[in-house]
């Protein structure tokens, strides 16, 4: 998950978890990884970009694109919703 603050600040979420059973043999894994950062929009060579500035890292540019109400980033469709949904 990606949160977009209207201060210009942002936070990165994503977590994961593997899980193999076979016979005579278990084990599972789980990590969760975190960035937070400044974020603007921008344009390059008349495309809208998203520029996410992590703290203490490299920025990162990001193609936007929209298709009538969905939102793309590097064209994967990403879901846009309110902070509590």
């Amino acid at each position: 998950k990606l949160y977009l603050a209207s201060n210009g600040s942002y936070a990165f979420r994503s977590s994961g978890s593997v899980s193999v059973y076979v016979p005579g043999a278990s084990g599972s894994s789980a990590s969760c990884d975190g960035q937070e950062g400044r974020w603007r929009v921008v344009e390059q060579d008349g495309q809208a970009m998203l520029e996410l500035l992590p703290n203490g890292g490299n920025g990162e540019l990001i193609r936007l694109g929209r298709e009538g109400t969905k939102t793309f980033l590097n064209g994967t469709r990403w879901f846009v919703v309110g902070i509590n949904e």
